[in-house]
Parts: C-alpha cells; structure tokens; sequence
C-alpha cells in the first residue's frame, strides 16, 4: 500500500509541517516515509511525462507520413 499513498497537507486548512512529521513517525522505515513524501509521486509525474512524450512523437511520426505520402 506504500507504493500507492502521496503526501498532502490539506493546505491552507491543515498544518505542512505536522503532518510531515507524522508520515516520519508513523511509518514503519525511511524507504516507506520517502515514497510517500516524494517519491511515489515523482514516479507518477515521471510516467505521464514519458506518456505526454511519446504521445507527442506520435503525432508528429503521423504528421510527417501524412505529408509524405500527400495526403
């Protein structure tokens, strides 16, 4: 379930800082309060960018047939 958790602080209702420290306290390991402080999500934003990535040469591979060929 670690892999699947991210960090939020309910801003500007709750309190940053405090509920970091409770992610630290609680979690049974540093890997486990790392992944879900950052890591988690910069696997996340990682993938969707090499998503919108290979979407965009996609097109542009798609494009240039198109033009190619003369349609």
């Amino acid at each position: 379930l670690p892999q699947r958790c991210l960090f939020s602080s309910d801003a500007p209702y709750g309190e940053p800082y405090l509920y970091r420290e409770l992610i630290d306290f609680v979690s049974p390991s540093k890997e486990i309060a790392s992944m879900v402080l950052g890591e988690n999500i910069r696997k996340l934003l990682n993938n969707e960018l090499r998503l919108v990535n290979g979407f965009m040469w996609l097109m542009r591979h798609m494009s240039i047939r198109k033009k190619l060929s003369g349609e």
